[in-house]
């Protein structure tokens, strides 16, 4: 036991350089012993084969230099990634000044939580993944879905294609115009706008749409937000005369009318409202929460078809305007938010504070931490000790695929869960906790920022953050009780993911969903939300030492794909969005008895918490042998485990085999 215990000093002794104002722990004094050559991270121990293959495995996933496993950056990607890409830049110098920028996961991370790029805060404090300005952009979730996975009645008018049917009233003009994109939705490099415009000074802008398929209509459960890319030029006039951007609907009961009631305005319902002045000149990318209005409505049960849409740019009474609106697209789009961005953000910002102690990056990620805990508690009813996303819209799973539901809530995208279910609840328990490390920090630190206050569930009451240290300590304390007693499954000895909904997403049933979640079940042990006598079954059932009735894989069998144990033990053919499709068989997939080299964290963690030192060090070996044998396969690059896995006829994320197998290498997934 020489070998591990020779590295953990290296990494803790990294970890603890930088507790300048760290919240109140037990101080540590220790000799460091830096021997660095390059000033990158190296790992020494007595055990010359675990170091090799320690350096190697980290240089190759760390991507820094020709052996690099993916030209995509550590720290860079969506915010699902977040956690992991902080964790990863937490306990060693991850900067330019070590790495090329373009491979510096810390400043990735850290440009990320001051949301410089990519990702913003809307008015509930929910992190959006985009800001939905470009045709190409995810928005406020996932890639998918999006209207074009509406296989029922989708809508969506991308400008690029053609202005057909779009009209205008009110003296206003409507034109289009071209212009060079590097982003674009068909790859031209040319993207397309429609430009709906005043020919003199107006006091509004009216644009209307065409018969949504030809008066069909769209269903409005499929469409819980409007989604468009805009921009405002005046030319005459300014922008504090304006009222607002009001969003008319007609639905197939109405004829020609525009029910006043049937209207969402811009500044009560965009998920974020810049004030036009700050708009003005600038493209934005606007979610109008359209299903807060209850003539437009949720009910997955009962169609609600909507015909046509008008836009109406008004002034203050009394005043004119001269301008122009122009569009990129316009867009109904599904509820992709994912609940777990939110607990993406705090976790970060708990590991990467906690190495950097940074002060000044105290304050300004502060505010919005603060603003995500908010939404979880008031939005997702988290107060309660669990989250319930029954407020997002079409994310329930009562065990029937269909259009529009079973939505995911984080990186495992693929599979559908219940309103109320372990793994958007073990996000929450990482928030939690990594909630009330920053207010200790801030504590410690004497960091305080201006009270932090977001709008409620239905877009109108304002709800301000009030958690201490305290009150997050029950919190955590009432969210590990009630996980334990409401996804925990006597009989199996294990965790199951929830109890499935009704079909019309309002109720709950008796049936539990449960697919061995087996990774998810080692995060419950590695968070220390388990019972010692929980843990204890689950690393029986993990170890092999205990077989459940009904799974497929079991014993020795569960460590198949050798560098992590699979994610699940049990085929899943119902639980899966539709947007995807179901899995036509077991082993399709990481979602469906694959693997995926993060459960290996939780697999150590795990074992050395229940098992012992010594039974973790032994799994560890037997990752290192498995990747002294990906070695000598032969691959280079990034085909590097893809040589391995091809040889034994395994598929791999991105590239299933004719059988459907897939496990995750580090491309993406590891």
């Amino acid at each position: 036991m020489r070998g591990i215990k020779r590295i953990l000093p290296v990494v803790l002794s990294a970890a603890l350089m930088f507790g300048a104002c760290a919240p109140s722990e037990p101080l540590y004094e220790y000799e460091a012993a830096h021997v660095s050559y390059d000033n990158l991270l190296h790992f020494y121990s007595s055990d010359n084969t675990l170091d090799a293959f320690l350096n190697e495995f980290f240089v190759r996933h760390m991507r820094y230099n020709e052996f690099r496993i993916h030209s995509f950056p550590v720290g860079a990607g969506q915010p699902v990634w977040k956690e992991w890409e902080a964790m990863i830049g937490s306990f060693w110098d991850a900067s330019p000044e070590n790495l090329t920028d373009h491979y510096a996961t810390n400043r990735w991370v850290e440009d990320w939580l001051r949301l410089d790029y990519m990702s913003v805060q809307d008015r509930q404090g929910y992190i959006s993944t985009s800001a939905g300005v470009t045709a190409s952009d995810w928005g406020q979730g996932w890639a998918f879905p999006n209207y074009t996975h509406n296989n029922k009645n989708s809508f969506g008018e991308e400008f690029s294609k053609g202005v057909n049917g779009w009209t205008g009233e009110s003296g206003t003009v409507l034109s289009t115009y071209d212009a060079p994109s590097t982003v674009t939705f068909d790859g031209s490099g040319i993207e397309h706008y429609l430009r709906a415009e005043t020919s003199s000074a107006a006091d509004e802008i009216v644009l209307l749409s065409p018969l949504i398929r030809d008066g069909k209509g769209t269903n409005a459960f499929y469409n819980p937000f409007l989604h468009f890319s805009w921009k405002l030029e005046l030319t005459e006039g300014d922008a504090s005369a304006l009222d607002d951007l009001y969003v008319y609907f007609q639905t197939e009961r109405d004829g020609e009318s525009w029910p006043a009631d049937q209207c969402v305005r811009y500044s009560e319902y965009a998920s974020v409202a810049p004030s036009f002045e700050e708009a003005e000149g600038t493209w934005q990318g606007t979610f109008l929460n359209m299903f807060l209005n209850e003539k437009w409505g949720r009910n997955v049960s009962v169609p609600n078809m909507i015909t046509r849409l008008k836009f109406v740019l008004k002034a203050k009474e009394g005043s004119t305007f001269r301008g122009k609106l122009d569009f990129n697209f316009i867009r109904g789009d599904f509820d992709d938010r994912f609940s777990d961005n939110c607990g993406q953000y705090i976790s970060a910002a708990k590991h990467y504070l906690s190495y950097t102690q940074d002060r000044e990056l105290l304050a300004e990620v502060l505010p919005v931490a603060r603003g995500a805990m908010q939404f979880y508690l008031t939005c997702l009813d988290g107060a309660s000790g669990l989250i319930d996303n029954r407020y997002l819209v079409g994310h329930f799973n009562s065990g029937t695929a269909a259009t529009g539901v079973g939505i995911g809530d984080g990186f495992w995208d693929a599979i559908s869960f219940p309103n109320v279910n372990l793994y958007a609840n073990l996000s929450f328990h990482q928030a939690l906790v990594g909630m009330l490390y920053l207010e200790e920090m801030a504590e410690a630190c004497g960091v305080e920022v201006p009270a932090v206050t977001v709008l409620g569930k239905d877009m109108k009451t304002v709800v301000r953050y009030e958690e201490t240290a305290e009150s997050l300590r029950e919190k955590i304390a009432l969210c590990e009780e009630r996980m334990r007693s409401v996804f925990w499954d006597e009989e199996k000895g294990r965790f199951f993911a929830g109890y499935y909904d009704t079909a019309d997403g309002e109720g709950v049933t008796d049936r539990k969903m449960d697919y061995g979640f087996l990774m998810f079940n080692l995060q419950t042990v590695t968070d220390g939300i388990a019972s010692a006598e929980q843990a204890e079954k689950i690393m029986e059932w993990v170890s092999g030492a205990r077989e459940i009735e009904g799974d497929d894989s079991a014993g020795a069998d569960i460590y198949k794909y050798e560098f992590a144990p699979r994610f699940t033990t049990k085929h899943n053919a119902t639980d899966g969005i539709w947007a995807v499709g179901q899995a036509s068989h077991w082993e399709v997939g990481v979602r469906d008895g694959g693997a995926v080299m993060q459960t290996s964290y939780y697999d150590l963690t795990a074992r050395s918490r229940v098992l012992g030192a010594d039974n973790a060090f032994e799994r560890l070996k037997g990752i290192e042998a498995f990747y002294l044998k990906v070695r000598e396969a032969g691959g280079t690059g990034t085909e590097f485990y893809r040589a391995y896995f091809n040889q034994l006829g395994i598929g791999m994320q991105g590239n299933y085999d004719k059988d459907g197998d897939g496990v995750a290498d580090g491309d993406n997934e590891g």
